[in-house]
């Protein structure tokens, strides 16, 4: 588990980024997760795991993307967790707060994969950048989980052509691929 008060670097630092995600594609995403790059036979492979991915097929692809960067820092086993979680128990997802005060165990996405130490704006720009959240609003390397984070609450995000919800079952699917990327990387 990352401890925000001993931890010096941010994220992107910490998975060898020097600076924020170049736009790209899924397969860029899942790269720079595992910190290596994919070799051409794997991208065919990736290529078949994006065609069983209907909700990341139809969704919008700046959303897709920022999902995937938002689990980039993450370990596999967390991934894993937090995507058992979603299937066994969907009544600790929380909407408009990181976490829930009324509900033992709730919270949103990023609380829910950080093991509860993302609990306001201030602790996801210090994880996500190492800095503090009023230096990093207009970031590129914050966008991602500031607007998952939007998003998530139901906010209409014109970033992503006003959508204004992240349905569970994307986030599940999207779980789903990045775990299925990285295992096809480690072969």
């Amino acid at each position: 588990m990352i401890n925000l008060k001993h931890t010096t670097t941010s994220a992107a630092e910490r998975h060898g980024a020097t600076n924020c995600a170049e736009p790209g594609n899924w397969f860029s995403i899942v790269d720079e997760a595992k910190g290596q790059p994919l070799a051409e036979t794997d991208k065919s492979t990736l290529a078949s795991l994006d065609k069983q991915m209907p909700l990341m097929e139809s969704s919008h692809p700046l959303l897709v993307r920022h999902l995937l960067e938002v689990y980039a820092p993450f370990a596999t086993a967390d991934l894993q967790r937090v995507l058992n979680l979603a299937l066994d128990r969907p009544d600790l997802w929380i909407q408009g707060s990181y976490q829930s005060f009324f509900v033992e165990g709730g919270g949103c996405l990023l609380h829910h994969l950080s093991q509860g130490l993302i609990k306001c704006r201030e602790t996801l720009a210090l994880f996500y950048t190492g800095r503090p959240w009023f230096e990093v609003t207009d970031l590129e390397c914050y966008a991602a989980p500031k607007w998952i984070v939007r998003i998530f609450d139901g906010e209409a995000v014109e970033l992503y052509d006003g959508c204004n919800n992240l349905p569970l079952e994307l986030i599940v699917e999207s779980l789903e691929f990045t775990i299925a990327a990285r295992k096809e990387t480690t072969l």
